[in-house]
């Protein structure tokens, strides 16, 4: 009976807990994000248009759960564009958290910053 009970209460966790990653990784229905990467640039355009009045929390956090950013919106910002600049930014993953008070989006990003390479420049004739 023990075997059993364990069992269940082994499955219902798991059930539970992916339940939980799939909520947090749906569109949110109380705000709407966009955003988009500015070419040949680090700057990340960012575009939040929120249908209530709670506070927003915007946090980005690296693999480590480290939070590298946290920014708010207050309860009279309707409609708000931003631009995050990602050079001070490790490259890596990284993860962009929208939150209210009932809900959250999570956003996974990649920071690939290039390296400029300077090339000797040879006249042939």
């Amino acid at each position: 009976m023990k075997k059993l009970f364990k069992s269940i209460v082994l499955v219902c966790l798991s059930v539970s807990l992916s339940f939980a990653t799939e909520i947090a990784t749906k569109q949110p229905t109380s705000f709407e994000v966009g955003m988009y990467n500015v070419k040949n640039s680090n700057l990340l355009k960012v575009f939040v248009e929120k249908k209530s009045r709670e506070v927003l929390c915007l946090k980005i956090k690296n693999v480590n759960g480290d939070v590298v950013l946290n920014q708010y919106f207050g309860k009279r910002d309707k409609k708000v564009g931003m631009e995050i600049d990602l050079e001070a930014l490790e490259n890596g993953k990284y993860q962009m958290e929208f939150s209210t008070k009932n809900e959250s989006y999570i956003k996974e990003i990649e920071v690939k910053k290039g390296k400029t390479v300077q090339l000797d420049k040879k006249i042939i004739l």
